[in-house]
């Protein structure tokens, strides 16, 4: 009997000090999930295509006329040589990232050249 209780007192003492290292564990584990959504944020890329109304080098932005409404973009570093073969009146593609009045365009080109369908007469 005294070794039954011996075993009873020795498996309470490793109950008691485990939990404190399981709640560690627990706290570690709730904040990795947190560090890994900052590391790989995901950000959304829109696409317009509109014609270029205005080119600013200087400042570093441009202005693009999509249907019923003008659109204003802030150019990014990497978007920025595009930006001297472009000429007001250009019909151009531009992906942006941000919201209302923060737009960022990361990519300005032409559009690509629609394929166009065999218009040969059927025989």
């Amino acid at each position: 009997m005294k070794s039954f209780g011996k075993l009873l007192v020795a498996l309470l003492f490793l109950i008691v000090m485990s939990g404190p290292a399981f709640a560690q564990g627990q706290t570690q584990k709730a904040n990795a999930p947190a560090k890994k959504a900052d590391k790989a944020e995901t950000v959304l890329t829109h696409k317009v295509i509109g014609e270029l109304t205005a080119v600013d080098s200087a400042n570093k932005s441009i202005k693009v006329k999509t249907g019923t409404k003008e659109m204003t973009f802030t150019v990014s570093d990497i978007a920025v040589p595009e930006l001297q073969q472009l000429k007001t009146g250009d019909k151009i593609v531009v992906k942006y990232t941000g919201e209302a009045n923060a737009l960022t365009a990361t990519f300005i080109g032409k559009p690509k050249p629609q394929a166009k369908p065999d218009t040969k007469p059927n025989e």
